[in-house]
């Protein structure tokens, strides 16, 4: 069959709704029994942990059982060209196309079709994380039976080939990109080094975690891109939020600014640099607690805006998620006594790029 105009190819049809029903009542069947085996154990071995592994096995045999039998694969190409599988073909449109093989242990195998050359490629198959998360539950139980079914293969989710290249290399990892996209972005400075100099103070350092910023890019050509983005830095004393009691002295730091910068995009790596505003306080406290309560108060507190410098600096870890580093040096404060100051926050940064545009 050939379908010129198509933008995907299906190319294995999947299970009919009464297999995947069986599927799911087979489910259940070994979560009653995985169940009353625990319940016969709980005389020998802590009851909470019998049960939590228990179910965690039936978690990950559930998600092995819901799984579909094929899996979505987007290839990315340099330059025009038709996607060959069997008897379907397709056309790239924007010099990509999406389709959908079956889950098998067998590679996965394509051909590429140009004006010029006839190219054929091999994707190895890989054990799916579904799979691998029998590692963690019911001490392995469920590779016995994840073993029988094919589901627990799947191929990369991106492809990057050269149709025009000699060799018949395949990136997994890439940046692809086209004029005019548009993306909107949410990260978590997780980790925040933030230098402050106050005058009554001095120089302060502070490190702590968490944070939220929000962002938009724009790809102006397809290796680069504006980016807006408004941050909040904070230096909570653990990653993930808490309700913590104080007492005693105490310093407490934070920072909001907005950015706007220019990037590059190099394969997996994205470089940047830009302008920066930023809004930083910094406090000092001194909590006396008596009769259950405490009387906090300030015994210094630092406000001041800045001018400054950003260099965001990502690695691409998968479809949508991306880490690395932004440095945001500061050296002018407009409203201060003493205005050109070296100040700086160093972040470790989780981001998530969500695509707004076709």
């Amino acid at each position: 069959m050939s379908g010129h105009s198509n933008q995907k190819i299906n190319h294995y049809v999947q299970p009919t709704l009464n297999k995947n029903k069986n599927l799911l009542f087979r489910f259940v069947v070994l979560s009653k029994f995985f169940t009353f085996v625990a319940s016969l154990q709980l005389d020998q071995i802590n009851e909470k942990s019998a049960v939590t592994r228990c179910y965690g096995f039936c978690v990950c045999s559930l998600l092995i059982a819901i799984q579909c039998y094929t899996t979505r694969v987007d290839i990315h190409s340099t330059h025009p060209t038709t996607i060959v599988m069997g008897t379907d073909t397709i056309n790239t449109v924007n010099n990509s196309a999406t389709i959908k093989v079956k889950r098998q242990e067998a590679p996965l195998q394509f051909s590429t079709l140009t004006d010029s050359t006839l190219k054929t490629y091999s994707v190895n198959s890989r054990l799916s994380s579904a799979y691998w998360g029998n590692i963690f539950f019911a001490y392995g139980l469920g590779y016995i039976f994840d073993n029988f079914t094919s589901k627990r293969f799947t191929y990369p989710r991106e492809l990057y080939i050269n149709p025009l290249s000699p060799d018949t290399k395949i990136r997994t990892i890439g940046n692809y990109n086209h004029k005019g996209e548009l993306y909107f972005n949410v990260s978590v400075p997780e980790v925040n080094f933030l230098q402050q100099y106050s005058y009554f103070a001095g120089r302060r350092n502070n490190t702590g975690f968490m944070g939220l910023s929000l962002g938009m890019d724009y790809y102006y050509h397809p290796s680069m891109f504006v980016n807006f983005t408004a941050s909040s830095a904070l230096t909570f004393d653990l990653p993930f939020p808490v309700a913590i009691d104080y007492f005693g002295p105490r310093e407490t730091a934070n920072t909001n600014y907005i950015s706007l910068s220019n990037n590059h995009s190099f394969n997996f790596l994205t470089v940047g640099y830009g302008l920066s505003f930023s809004e930083n306080y910094w406090r000092y406290f001194n909590d006396f607690g008596f009769g259950g309560y405490q009387q906090p108060y300030y015994s210094i507190y630092k406000h001041n805006y800045a001018l400054g410098f950003v260099f965001p600096l990502y690695v691409k870890l998968g479809r949508h998620f991306q880490t690395g580093v932004i440095y945001r040096p500061t050296f002018f404060r407009p409203y201060e006594h003493i205005p050109f100051v070296y100040e700086h926050l160093i972040s470790i940064d989780l981001i998530w790029k969500f695509k707004l545009t076709k």
